[in-house]
């Protein structure tokens, strides 16, 4: 049971990741930002243990600078805050935290650790 949930859980991690990536994309084109999905994913992978979260949500806004045309902080803050809990982060061995979360947290299902629910994705 408790293999079946992982899978489960693999593939959901998969499905919202890609979800993120696609928002993440569409917001970079939005911005007309000079930086890439790649740019994001190293910037989250590589994070620092002893920098603090919101330096980090600064440098991911920074990256993608929605000052230049707007776009609203209510829409980017959702897709950051999944860009960081769905991406892999190289201290956690490769793991996202939503993987982390769900494994130490038998109660938890993967929807619930979103940021933006499916009507909004």
């Amino acid at each position: 049971m408790r293999r079946r949930r992982n899978r489960d859980a693999d593939t959901q991690i998969r499905v919202h990741r890609a979800r993120t990536e696609l928002h993440l994309s569409t917001l970079l084109q939005k911005t007309q930002s000079s930086a890439t999905l790649n740019d994001v994913r190293e910037l989250i992978f590589y994070e620092r243990p002893e920098r603090k979260f919101g330096e980090y949500f600064s440098d991911l806004i920074t990256l993608i600078d929605p000052t230049k045309t707007g776009v609203d902080l209510d829409e980017l803050l959702p897709i950051i805050q999944d860009a960081w809990n769905y991406f892999p982060h190289f201290h956690l061995d490769g793991l996202c935290p939503a993987k982390l979360m769900l494994e130490h947290t038998p109660s938890l299902r993967p929807g619930s650790l979103r940021a933006r629910s499916d009507e909004n994705a």
